[in-house]
């Protein structure tokens, strides 16, 4: 008899589960391909519209650094040296 029930009951839920998920998918689907055309346009036509890092030496040691523009500021992976960015230019800072 337990058998019966829990057997019943199992069934009972995946079916619920597997509704469940069926209404899900296909309202995440369209949402998560939309993210995806999204990233993939930025990406390919980004560098087109101008979107590049500034590239510069780093003020403190020379080694190339490079970060989008719309950072403040950035430490260099070499010298672990914090350096502002203002005006396009990278700039120490006075300790």
């Amino acid at each position: 008899m337990f058998d019966k029930i829990g057997a019943s009951v199992t069934s009972l839920s995946m079916g619920v589960i597997l509704i469940v998920l069926g209404l899900i998918i296909p309202v995440i689907g369209p949402i998560l391909i939309f993210v995806g055309v999204i990233s993939l346009f930025s990406s390919i036509i980004g560098p087109f519209l101008g979107i590049k890092p500034l590239r510069l030496p780093c003020p403190y040691c020379g080694t190339e650094i490079a970060v989008m523009n719309s950072k403040k500021g950035i430490n260099c992976k070499a010298c672990k040296q914090r350096v502002v960015i203002k005006d396009n230019e990278f700039i120490k800072i006075n300790s």
